[in-house]
């Protein structure tokens, strides 16, 4: 039974960071629709004065359409930030993180400055002594594994949704507002 739990855990993780993979594609697909307006900020600026001097329900529209665009590319680049101690939004008894972290320490911004002196917090007699040595071990940090990358997977997900609404908004907008400028509305 601990062969086929060890090999779906094994499936399971390689399925969920597939699907990290595929979001993180989305989200430079998202990159680029988010900066698109700036190729055409002298249109929209001029488009923008316009609707502004016409009538207080364009303003309305404008700063909402503002509002939208800003708030995507909030949520576009918190998608890409990487989630720091991840380990703690898990509940439980949790097994050392050798897994993905194999005792290298995090390298912080400062740590980027002395970059001749990083080096990992084990040594590699201590790393290897750390290994799972029985099935029940391996499927214990195989679950700690797999619940860390699904938390990742719903963050970004979560993010990149979020996003991807946003868009919808300042698009809509932006058309109907571009609809209305050209013919008068």
């Amino acid at each position: 039974m601990s062969d086929k739990t060890i090999e779906f855990l094994y499936e399971s993780i390689n399925d969920t960071q597939a699907t990290i993979r595929a979001i993180d594609v989305k989200i430079g697909f998202l990159f680029v629709i988010v900066f698109l307006p700036l190729a055409a900020i002298s249109e929209i600026t001029a488009g923008a004065k316009q609707l502004w001097a016409l009538n207080v329900y364009y303003d309305f529209a404008l700063i909402a359409t503002t509002l939208a665009w800003v708030l995507s590319i909030a949520f576009l680049f918190s998608c890409v930030k990487a989630l720091n101690k991840i380990d703690k939004h898990i509940t439980g008894n949790q097994p050392l993180d050798i897994f993905y972290s194999g005792g290298v320490e995090p390298i912080y911004f400062l740590s980027l400055m002395k970059s001749k002196d990083i080096r990992s917090k084990l040594k590699i007699e201590e790393y290897i002594s750390q290994l799972p040595k029985t099935d029940s071990d391996l499927i214990n940090h195989l679950s700690f594994e797999k619940m860390k990358v699904s938390l990742i997977r719903e963050f970004k997900s979560c993010k990149s949704r979020m996003c991807t609404n946003l868009i919808l908004i300042w698009l809509s907008l932006g058309v109907v507002l571009s609809i209305c400028l050209k013919y008068g509305v």
